[in-house]
């Protein structure tokens, strides 16, 4: 016994000194980084405007800092800010404050474009923090027609930037909350018996299956943990729908056999999106109903609700939602979808469904990567990144659709987007999808796959726990 106490005294203080050395190292990194806070402000009176680097510099992290005006409408990426109004009277002006936290040479030069509407200007300023103040460093008014490209009606620009010790910003110290590393699949609880021919097919299960039976999912739960999943993503419509009534089965059997689940919330019907009031409804019930329950994963101690087509619905219809939710005490961790980072003022992390439309899905995942997980270091709360993995995609079979296709390459897709995953250092990593078999994203055992896929989920998942 006394030789295990030891044992554990021992290990007790070299965790302590790891966890310190690593503290100083983060801190000798940023003192010896010329990191600077940068402010960009756009403003306009036209109806639109797009401003977009193309020379950017190394970003740590940003956010949308203030946005002000009659009725602005808004997204900002890494390297874009769109700002838009409905022009309701003359010169009417709407205003957005993005702010940087980023990496600078002694001197560098940035440039960018900007393109506005044919009506109105459209001013930037950009300035750089010095101790509590703003120095500005740039501006420029854009308010011509540009006659051979009216449509973009585009100027181009470059910003010289020369740095300053007085311009170096140090972020205050901030502890963190552990995340824990899981890798999650969207799954579906939407088959009957009867509607498996309801759409055409690229590829069918091994035997075709109803979701409201226990044993099949009790089949897809063990089948999932035997390859590395640690639990599922589940679709859900509302309460008393068909999903919500096998989610409920399905919640307690994950709470016999040690697997995990959370719920995707489909914010979009056949007509649109859903009202405000309905989809506070539904979350609430969910949060109360089910987010108590020891199955459903929690992040910040409040339970993960992911949010399908955010990005249909205004931000500001999501912040009277959530802030709704939060002063009447109904907490929960929300995931939104999409890339744009003025999302992470409301919700708690960004995820993307699909990536195959994403040119270079390294580069975009490792800039995000750094973005979201930085979030807390200018004056935001930690946030949650998330990558998603997807072996492929095929909806040229389905009616009303405009064809979009990517090739599984015999599972070299999906270990592309693996690599890209691990490389980005997520925090969770996301599988796109377990068994949405119309659009051919499935990675359940298949008449044309067998348990290809699943092996390759089952390498590299412990490829990536084990990093």
């Amino acid at each position: 016994m006394f030789k295990t106490f030891y044992e554990k005294i021992v290990l007790s203080l070299i965790l302590v000194l790891l966890l310190f050395n690593h503290s100083l190292s983060q801190d000798k990194n940023l003192s010896n980084t010329n990191l600077i806070y940068l402010r960009v402000e756009i403003s306009t009176t036209s109806d639109w405007t797009i401003f977009k680097w193309t020379i950017l510099p190394k970003i740590v992290t940003m956010r949308v800092f203030a946005v002000d005006g009659p009725n602005p409408k808004y997204q900002v990426f890494y390297d874009q800010i769109k700002l838009t109004q409905k022009i309701s009277k003359e010169n009417s002006r709407v205003r957005i404050f993005v702010d940087y936290l980023i990496n600078v040479k002694t001197y560098e030069k940035w440039s960018f474009t900007l393109s506005k509407g044919q009506i109105g200007e459209t001013k930037v300023n950009v300035s750089v923090k010095d101790d509590l103040n703003f120095q500005e460093i740039f501006s420029l008014n854009h308010n011509k027609v540009i006659q051979k490209d009216p449509e973009e009606n585009k100027i181009n620009s470059t910003i010289e930037f020369n740095f300053k010790p007085e311009y170096k910003f140090i972020p205050d110290s901030i502890s963190t909350t552990k995340i824990p590393k899981l890798l999650l699949a969207f799954y579906y609880l939407w088959y009957s018996k009867n509607n498996w021919n309801d759409l055409p097919l690229v590829d069918k299960p091994l035997k075709l299956y109803s979701s409201a039976d226990e044993k099949e999912m009790l089949r897809q739960i063990n089948l999932a943990k035997q390859n590395g999943i640690d639990g599922f993503i589940t679709s859900w419509d509302g309460p008393g729908t068909y999903s919500d009534n096998n989610f409920k089965k399905f919640l307690e059997l994950c709470n016999k056999n040690n697997f995990k689940t959370s719920i995707y919330y489909e914010t979009l019907t056949s007509d649109g999106p859903r009202n405000v009031e309905e989809i506070y409804s539904s979350l609430k019930f969910a949060i109360q109903k089910y987010g108590n329950d020891k199955a459903f994963i929690k992040i910040f101690d409040k339970p993960l609700i992911f949010i399908w087509a955010s990005n249909e619905m205004e931000i500001n219809k999501w912040r009277e939602i959530l802030t709704r939710l939060r002063t009447n005490n109904i907490e929960g961790t929300f995931i939104a979808m999409g890339y744009d980072i003025s999302n992470l003022q409301i919700f708690d992390g960004l995820h993307q469904y699909g990536v195959i439309l994403i040119d270079s899905l390294e580069k975009e995942f490792q800039v995000l990567s750094e973005i979201v997980k930085n979030y807390h270091l200018i004056g935001g709360k930690q946030k949650i990144w998330t990558a998603t993995v997807q072996p492929g995609y095929d909806e040229r079979k389905l009616p009303k659709r405009i064809g979009l296709f990517k090739d599984r390459q015999k599972g070299k897709f999906y270990e592309f987007t693996w690599n890209a995953a691990i490389k980005s250092n997520p925090d969770l990593i996301l599988i796109t999808s377990f068994n949405e078999w119309w659009e051919n994203t499935h990675i359940e055992p298949s008449v044309n796959y067998k348990n290809y896929y699943m092996n390759l989920t089952k390498k590299y998942s412990r490829l990536w726990k084990r990093k």
